[in-house]
Protein backbone atom coordinates (compact mmCIF):
# COMPACT_ATOMS: atom_id res chain seq x y z
CA UNK A 1 0.00 0.00 0.00
CA UNK A 2 1.53 3.32 -0.91
CA UNK A 3 2.52 6.00 1.79
CA UNK A 4 0.10 8.89 0.54
CA UNK A 5 1.94 11.50 2.82
CA UNK A 6 5.55 10.01 1.08
CA UNK A 7 4.34 10.20 -2.52
CA UNK A 8 3.24 13.57 -1.87
CA UNK A 9 6.43 14.76 -0.51
CA UNK A 10 8.12 12.97 -3.37
CA UNK A 11 6.11 15.02 -5.67
CA UNK A 12 6.49 18.15 -4.21
CA UNK A 13 10.60 17.22 -3.85
CA UNK A 14 10.50 16.75 -7.77
CA UNK A 15 9.00 19.53 -9.13
CA UNK A 16 10.93 22.01 -6.43
CA UNK A 17 14.18 20.35 -8.63
CA UNK A 18 11.81 20.96 -11.99
CA UNK A 19 10.90 24.51 -10.68
CA UNK A 20 14.39 25.49 -10.04
CA UNK A 21 15.94 24.60 -13.55
CA UNK A 22 13.26 25.83 -15.57
CA UNK A 23 13.85 29.34 -13.61
CA UNK A 24 17.60 29.11 -13.02
CA UNK A 25 18.95 32.19 -14.99
CA UNK A 26 21.39 30.93 -17.93
CA UNK A 27 24.25 32.53 -19.28
CA UNK A 28 24.22 34.28 -22.47
CA UNK A 29 26.33 32.80 -25.24
CA UNK A 30 26.03 36.04 -26.72
CA UNK A 31 26.31 39.68 -25.06
CA UNK A 32 26.35 43.17 -26.33
CA UNK A 33 28.53 46.14 -25.10
CA UNK A 34 28.14 49.27 -26.57
CA UNK A 35 30.46 52.67 -26.37
CA UNK A 36 32.91 50.81 -24.06
CA UNK A 37 36.14 50.19 -25.34
CA UNK A 38 38.12 47.20 -23.80
CA UNK A 39 41.24 48.17 -21.41
CA UNK A 40 39.14 52.11 -21.01
CA UNK A 41 40.59 53.30 -24.75
CA UNK A 42 39.13 56.45 -24.79
CA UNK A 43 36.29 56.43 -27.16
CA UNK A 44 36.06 59.38 -28.84
CA UNK A 45 39.56 60.19 -30.92
CA UNK A 46 40.87 60.41 -34.39
CA UNK A 47 42.35 57.51 -36.29
CA UNK A 48 44.51 57.43 -39.63
CA UNK A 49 43.63 54.01 -41.60
CA UNK A 50 46.67 51.80 -42.47
CA UNK A 51 45.23 50.80 -45.52
CA UNK A 52 42.36 50.84 -47.47
CA UNK A 53 39.21 49.32 -45.08
CA UNK A 54 36.25 47.51 -45.87
CA UNK A 55 33.71 49.60 -44.14
CA UNK A 56 29.78 49.07 -43.82
CA UNK A 57 26.30 50.38 -42.30
CA UNK A 58 25.83 48.51 -39.25
CA UNK A 59 28.03 45.80 -37.00
CA UNK A 60 27.96 42.36 -38.75
CA UNK A 61 26.91 43.90 -42.15
CA UNK A 62 27.70 41.71 -45.17
CA UNK A 63 26.79 44.27 -47.43
CA UNK A 64 30.05 46.82 -48.14
CA UNK A 65 29.42 50.20 -47.75
CA UNK A 66 32.16 52.21 -49.29
CA UNK A 67 36.16 52.11 -48.72
CA UNK A 68 38.23 54.40 -46.47
CA UNK A 69 41.00 55.01 -47.98
CA UNK A 70 44.80 54.78 -46.57
CA UNK A 71 45.70 58.05 -44.37
CA UNK A 72 42.19 58.94 -44.37
CA UNK A 73 41.30 60.19 -40.94
CA UNK A 74 38.16 59.32 -39.15
CA UNK A 75 36.62 60.14 -36.01
CA UNK A 76 35.28 57.42 -34.00
CA UNK A 77 31.84 58.01 -32.44
CA UNK A 78 30.80 54.62 -31.47
CA UNK A 79 31.54 50.89 -30.91
CA UNK A 80 29.97 47.92 -30.12
CA UNK A 81 31.98 44.50 -28.02
CA UNK A 82 30.52 41.26 -28.87
CA UNK A 83 31.29 38.66 -25.65
CA UNK A 84 30.21 35.03 -24.90
CA UNK A 85 29.99 35.07 -21.15
CA UNK A 86 28.80 31.30 -21.42
CA UNK A 87 32.23 30.56 -22.22
CA UNK A 88 34.03 32.09 -19.48
CA UNK A 89 32.26 30.66 -16.03
CA UNK A 90 34.52 31.41 -12.69
CA UNK A 91 33.90 29.56 -9.81
CA UNK A 92 33.85 32.15 -6.65
CA UNK A 93 35.88 30.77 -3.96
CA UNK A 94 35.51 33.61 -1.06
CA UNK A 95 33.00 36.08 -0.20
CA UNK A 96 33.80 38.54 -2.75
CA UNK A 97 32.15 42.33 -2.83
CA UNK A 98 32.17 44.11 -6.39
CA UNK A 99 29.93 46.63 -8.36
CA UNK A 100 27.10 47.01 -9.81
CA UNK A 101 28.22 50.11 -12.08
CA UNK A 102 31.58 50.77 -13.72
CA UNK A 103 32.22 53.47 -11.31
CA UNK A 104 29.99 52.56 -8.41
CA UNK A 105 30.56 51.88 -4.70
CA UNK A 106 30.94 48.12 -3.73
CA UNK A 107 27.37 47.01 -3.48
CA UNK A 108 27.17 43.69 -4.64
CA UNK A 109 28.44 40.85 -2.71
CA UNK A 110 29.50 37.49 -4.13
CA UNK A 111 29.73 34.26 -2.06
CA UNK A 112 31.97 31.28 -2.18
CA UNK A 113 29.93 28.39 -4.80
CA UNK A 114 28.53 31.72 -6.37
CA UNK A 115 28.62 31.38 -10.57
CA UNK A 116 30.00 34.45 -12.58
CA UNK A 117 30.58 34.69 -16.35
CA UNK A 118 33.31 37.24 -17.69
CA UNK A 119 32.24 39.37 -20.70
CA UNK A 120 35.24 42.06 -21.19
CA UNK A 121 38.38 43.44 -19.78
CA UNK A 122 37.82 46.81 -18.46
CA UNK A 123 41.53 48.14 -17.72
CA UNK A 124 43.82 48.09 -15.29
CA UNK A 125 43.43 44.19 -14.46
CA UNK A 126 39.46 43.89 -14.12
CA UNK A 127 36.50 42.70 -16.08
CA UNK A 128 32.96 42.99 -16.26
CA UNK A 129 31.02 40.11 -15.76
CA UNK A 130 27.64 38.34 -15.71
CA UNK A 131 26.11 37.17 -12.72
CA UNK A 132 22.30 36.24 -12.28
CA UNK A 133 21.39 38.37 -14.97
CA UNK A 134 22.95 41.28 -14.24
CA UNK A 135 25.97 43.34 -14.77
CA UNK A 136 28.65 43.39 -12.06
CA UNK A 137 31.86 45.47 -12.82
CA UNK A 138 35.16 45.18 -10.73
CA UNK A 139 36.15 41.27 -10.94
CA UNK A 140 39.75 41.53 -10.84
CA UNK A 141 42.22 38.94 -12.52
CA UNK A 142 43.10 37.16 -9.43
CA UNK A 143 41.84 34.21 -10.35
CA UNK A 144 43.13 30.28 -10.29
CA UNK A 145 43.55 28.67 -13.72
CA UNK A 146 42.73 31.89 -15.40
CA UNK A 147 46.40 32.26 -17.33
CA UNK A 148 47.30 28.83 -17.73
CA UNK A 149 47.56 26.70 -14.61
CA UNK A 150 48.63 29.55 -12.47
CA UNK A 151 47.29 29.26 -8.87
CA UNK A 152 46.86 32.33 -7.43
CA UNK A 153 47.57 34.01 -3.37
CA UNK A 154 44.26 34.78 -2.15
CA UNK A 155 42.33 34.21 -5.46
CA UNK A 156 38.44 35.36 -5.40
CA UNK A 157 37.45 32.42 -8.20
CA UNK A 158 38.59 29.50 -10.40
CA UNK A 159 38.33 30.00 -13.84
CA UNK A 160 36.27 27.24 -14.99
CA UNK A 161 36.01 28.36 -18.74
CA UNK A 162 37.52 28.17 -22.33
CA UNK A 163 41.31 28.80 -22.24
CA UNK A 164 41.80 32.30 -22.95
CA UNK A 165 43.57 36.11 -22.45
CA UNK A 166 42.39 39.06 -20.64
CA UNK A 167 40.74 39.95 -24.64
CA UNK A 168 38.45 36.85 -24.00
CA UNK A 169 37.86 36.25 -27.47
CA UNK A 170 36.08 39.31 -27.99
CA UNK A 171 34.28 40.76 -31.14
CA UNK A 172 35.09 44.83 -31.30
CA UNK A 173 33.59 46.75 -34.09
CA UNK A 174 34.05 50.75 -34.27
CA UNK A 175 31.62 53.50 -35.96
CA UNK A 176 33.73 56.14 -37.62
CA UNK A 177 32.58 59.82 -39.08
CA UNK A 178 34.53 60.39 -41.86
CA UNK A 179 35.47 64.26 -42.25
CA UNK A 180 32.67 64.55 -45.11
CA UNK A 181 29.87 63.65 -42.38
CA UNK A 182 29.50 59.95 -43.58
CA UNK A 183 29.22 57.38 -40.68
CA UNK A 184 30.31 53.59 -40.91
CA UNK A 185 31.47 50.55 -39.01
CA UNK A 186 34.42 48.76 -39.23
CA UNK A 187 35.33 45.70 -37.80
CA UNK A 188 38.58 46.17 -35.59
CA UNK A 189 38.91 43.49 -33.31
CA UNK A 190 38.22 39.99 -33.94
CA UNK A 191 38.59 36.22 -31.41
CA UNK A 192 40.15 39.13 -29.06
CA UNK A 193 43.12 40.03 -31.46
CA UNK A 194 43.30 44.09 -32.83
CA UNK A 195 43.43 43.42 -36.70
CA UNK A 196 45.53 46.90 -36.80
CA UNK A 197 43.65 48.57 -39.30
CA UNK A 198 44.07 52.00 -37.84
CA UNK A 199 46.88 54.35 -36.40
CA UNK A 200 45.73 56.56 -33.15
CA UNK A 201 45.32 60.17 -33.63
CA UNK A 202 45.31 62.61 -30.66
CA UNK A 203 43.47 65.21 -32.08
CA UNK A 204 39.22 65.32 -32.95
CA UNK A 205 37.97 66.99 -35.47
Amino acid sequence: MIDLKKFLGLIIFVLMIFSTKCFAVTPPSSYEVWDRIPYEGLLERNFTANANIDAYAAPRDKNLLFYLTEGEVVKRVSCVVYSNPAAHKVKVLRKTFVSSSPDGDTDVILYEGDEVYLIMHTGEGTFMGWHEGKQIWQLDSAMNNFYGNRTVNNAWGEYLGVPTDANLGVERWDCFQTANGKICWVLVQKNGKELGKFTGEELIF
